[in-house]
């Protein structure tokens, strides 16, 4: 089986996850709600100290939004990388012939796009209901994103997260792998990623003290152009590390 048939059968698997898909179909509608929720309360000017109650009800539900998100996006990739674990079909596929390393790289990609995907879903809606009702409001943030940053810094930033979230499917996969599926293996990437965050606090900390004692003139100025740089060197050197190790476990894991 070739790689783009492997791909091909993954993504499909991910798309009929009845249970993930309920749960998205859950975040969605309450996008929905909350934004247009906040949006009727801008356009109509209510005073909330004539409705305390509704501020804190949104407010709340908001924030256990935004909280119930970030653990779906935690939850979310690990179950799709743990999942033929448990349900055997990786000894299956590796038994049939497929390439390990093939279906390493595979399965990180389509978890990665199907991650994608998913938050796309969930925040394109706020973003595209507020754009169509608050024009004026997002031009002129984006001028003042202008005049803050420059286009090339912008392009950084995205790279960086972009990175950065490969890094993180790349270690959650190392953690899976060591533990063969079993749920441990959340706490183990979360072992993983909260050293790997400590080391790269201490690492630019250390490249920033650098940068100021060589005198750069703009130092200041570029903090957004040197912090998204020092990011991307991280994240690569995360990937590469990380990949490396799971590849390794993985090609000697006995199936």
């Amino acid at each position: 089986m070739n790689a783009k048939n492997i791909f091909k059968m993954e993504m499909y698997k991910n798309i009929k996850d009845k249970t993930y898909m309920i749960v998205l179909a859950v975040f969605i509608s309450l996008s929905l709600l909350l934004n247009f929720s906040w949006l009727a309360v801008s356009l109509t000017n209510i005073d909330f100290q004539n409705f305390p109650i509704l501020l804190t009800f949104l407010s709340i539900t908001t924030v256990f939004a935004v909280i119930g998100l970030a653990i779906f996006s935690l939850l979310y990739p690990f179950h799709l990388l743990n999942i033929d674990y448990k349900n055997k079909v990786m000894s299956l596929m590796i038994a049939s012939g497929v390439s390990r390393v093939k279906y390493y790289f595979v399965k990180i990609g389509t978890t990665i796009l199907t991650q994608l995907i998913a938050l796309f879903l969930v925040l394109v809606v706020p973003f595209v209901t507020f754009f169509i009702f608050n024009q004026e409001t997002v031009f002129s943030l984006f001028r003042s994103l202008d005049l803050l940053v420059h286009s090339a810094d912008i392009f950084m930033g995205l790279l960086s997260y972009i990175l950065g979230l490969v890094a993180m499917m790349v270690t959650m996969a190392l953690a899976v792998i060591i533990t063969r599926g079993r749920t441990s293996g959340l706490f183990v990437y979360i072992a993983f990623n909260f050293t790997s965050r400590i080391l790269q606090t201490v690492l630019m900390s250390l490249f920033f003290l650098f940068l100021a004692q060589g005198g750069t003139s703009d130092f200041s100025m570029s903090f957004v152009s040197n912090n998204s740089f020092f990011s991307i060197g991280y994240h690569i050197i995360e990937i590469l590390v990380f990949g490396l190790i799971g590849i390794f476990y993985l090609r000697k894991q006995d199936l």
